[in-house]
């Protein structure tokens, strides 16, 4: 039985003492050096780092020669864990993914209890066959393991169809990760001297660009692929069209014959060959038989052409040089070989092949059968309309469509492949089937960017082609801030917004909501006549808010800006989202409520929705809080029990803050 976990109130001295060592060796999965050698880890630990020591319970599980690895640890924390785990020290370690990217920290057996994990929407979907294969790799240490082994374990919702289909699908290729922010548009404009030209030309040494010109080389070789198979379809249909017209024409004058004088043998030859169309397993065997007797009657025909070319004294030209030929040849073997020749001559015309191609000449010198006239133009292509049918058309119609799986079903259905449209423009359509699809997204998403930093004030545009612009102060301080959404920061802070009347329609929107409130029709005149007047008044009262603001405020505020809103956040939210934050920094964030809303509605109008550089716009009270807790000298305990976040997370919150606080110092002011 496992030993019970320390006490909440058990020492750290406590844990680590002789007798809890000999219950972890006696117990756990390690022996009492390598107890003992945990121990003095984690003493030495907390002896480098007061703030963030290995608490009880951590340290508790550790001897046991047990430890987790997560992104929400502090990273000097999953530092100790590598340490002890490449020593030998921690014989199982519950970890995530980020032990198995980028460390070194290879294991005898890896389990993998999950084949699903959550994604950023919140769905579960499969891990990707590179990342399973990353965890399972870690399994078989180099000099230590003949062989490593991974066990896979079967979930409520994922079993052997889904490991059978993570492990034999192929890893999945590189993809770009590029994407246009707002700070890189800025940057690119201001690079090209304010020509998007220019610009452009740079985005397309992306890597990004590259790969879509892979792409768009891949998508050309399937439109010629299907270019093809358009072009083999036509001429599928249009050899089985032929060769229903031809049926359909020896039906119709059998039946006519047969009126005239019932008794007529032509009528059961015109019957016969009607009947052989439409079988299959015939029409394979004339297809063989006829390209035998074709073989056989250009054999005889080569051989007598050379022996008549032997007695009127002319050179063999298949003799080969400096050999004697044979002896020429006898009158009666010359017409020995005539005769046969002649007779693969008369074989070959006997054959149904040669009597289709006849009956199908007759009908059309009486000029009676139309669709037969049009079948057959469409096979022969440039060829002239007398030029007659010979029994090689009808061959090469039998083979092409004996080729064509479809073929039953394109001899009995009513509209042709083609439906009146002409083959060039269906094969041209094939080809650039996908071509609406090839375009440059990374340009396309970077013009929507330009189009808001143009509303916003941070580029102006030099013509009315819209193709220069000139950088703002505006637009250099959202060039110089390294973040995720610089415009949206920027904004928060009072230094950009809608220059333009962008956002017209959240004001129409206000209004009418307004009337309804309240019946005196007392609108401000002004704003009513200048739709810039509320956006700028809006940023100046933002402005006045920040200014009231202590430090440890303004941290806080800036948290706000630049944190992402943690997920199932409001479910687990004690409180109002304003709870715990000061009058005048409530005051601060309630003054960006309506530049959000605009900064919405001018993101849907340049069609920027759904893009990552211009997601949010974030606006978290909850970090606020936190941060201003810490920046205000706040225990490192105490502000992460009140933060309810893990240490590793509320690391990063801190490290953005303070890192985008140093780049607000370089910020200029208008």
């Amino acid at each position: 039985a496992s030993p019970p976990p320390a006490a909440a109130d058990e020492s750290l001295e406590a844990v680590l003492s002789p007798a809890s060592q000999s219950r972890a060796a006696a117990l756990g999965l390690l022996d009492a050096p390598a107890v003992a050698a945990v121990a003095e880890h984690v003493r030495a630990f907390n002896d480098d780092n007061p703030e963030i020591a290995i608490s009880p319970a951590s340290a508790s599980r550790l001897l046991m020669g047990v430890a987790a690895h997560h992104a929400g640890m502090l990273a000097a924390h999953k530092a100790l864990v590598e340490t002890l785990f490449r020593a030998r020290l921690t014989r199982a370690v519950f970890a995530t993914e980020t032990l198995a990217a980028g460390i070194n920290a290879p294991a005898r057996t890896t389990v993998v209890t999950s084949l699903a994990k959550r994604n950023d929407a919140g769905n579960h979907d499969l891990l990707p066959t590179g990342g399973f294969l990353q965890m399972a790799g870690r399994a078989g240490r180099r000099g230590m393991d003949e062989q490593g082994t991974c066990v896979i374990t079967a979930g409520d919702f994922e079993g052997y169809e889904e490991a059978h289909a993570i492990l034999t699908n192929g890893v999945e290729p590189i993809v770009s990760q590029f994407a246009p922010s707002f700070s890189l548009s800025v940057n690119l404009v201001a690079r090209g001297g304010g020509r998007l030209d220019v610009a452009q030309e740079l985005v397309k040494k992306s890597f990004a660009t590259y790969e879509r010109r892979r792409t768009e080389a891949e998508r050309e070789r399937r439109g010629r692929g299907r270019a093809r198979r358009v072009e083999q379809d036509f001429r599928n249909e249009r050899c089985a069209r032929l060769l229903a017209a031809l049926r359909a024409a020896l039906r119709d004058r059998a039946a006519e014959a047969a009126a005239v004088e019932p008794g007529d043998p032509a009528v059961a030859d015109l019957e016969r060959l009607a009947a052989t169309l439409p079988d299959r397993r015939t029409l394979a065997a004339l297809a063989v038989s006829h390209a035998e007797v074709v073989a056989r009657r250009e054999t005889e025909g080569v051989l007598l052409r050379r022996l008549l070319a032997a007695t009127e004294g002319e050179e063999d030209p298949v003799a080969l040089v400096g050999f004697d030929g044979p002896p020429a040849p006898t009158a009666p073997e010359v017409e020995r070989q005539r005769a046969v020749a002649a007779g693969a001559e008369d074989e070959a015309d006997r054959h149904v092949f040669s009597k289709l191609a006849a009956a199908a000449n007759e009908i059309l010198r009486d000029g009676e059968e139309t669709d037969l006239h049009a079948a057959l133009a469409a096979v022969r292509p440039g060829v002239a309309e007398e030029e007659p049918v010979a029994p090689e058309d009808v061959a090469l119609c039998v083979q092409t469509v004996l080729n064509d799986d479809t073929w039953g079903r394109r001899t009995s259905r009513g509209a042709p492949l083609s439906r009146g449209v002409p083959l060039s423009q269906m094969v041209a359509e094939a080809a650039e089937e996908e071509e609406e699809d090839v375009e440059d997204e990374a340009w396309t998403d970077l013009l929507r960017l330009v189009r808001m930093l143009e509303v916003y004030g941070c580029l102006s545009p030099e013509n009315d082609t819209r193709d220069a612009f000139g950088v703002t102060v505006a637009g250099d301080n959202v060039g110089s801030l390294s973040v995720d959404n610089a415009l949206w920061l920027l904004i928060g802070l009072g230094g950009a917004w809608d220059v333009a009347g962008a956002s017209a329609n959240y004001d129409a929107f206000t209004r009418a909501l307004a009337s309804y409130d309240d019946d005196d029709e007392d609108d401000d005149d002004d704003d009513n006549a200048d739709p810039l007047a509320s956006p700028r008044r809006e940023a100046d009262d933002l402005t006045s808010a920040l200014l009231s603001l202590s430090p440890a405020e303004m941290a806080g505020h800036v948290a706000a800006l630049v944190t992402e809103p943690r997920k199932g956040a409001a479910a687990d939210s004690p409180g109002p989202p304003m709870a715990g934050l000061s009058l005048a920094q409530g005051r601060a964030l309630q003054a960006l409520l309506t530049p959000a809303e605009r900064y919405q509605e001018v993101r849907r109008a340049a069609g920027a929705d759904g893009m990552p550089p211009a997601a949010g716009p974030n606006l978290e009270p909850e970090a606020a809080v936190h941060v201003v807790a810490w920046a205000a000298g706040g225990g490192w305990d105490e502000v992460l029990e009140g933060s309810g976040r893990e240490p590793g997370d509320l690391v990063r919150t801190l490290h953005r803050v303070l890192d985008v606080l140093k780049q607000i110092v370089a910020l200029k002011t208008r």
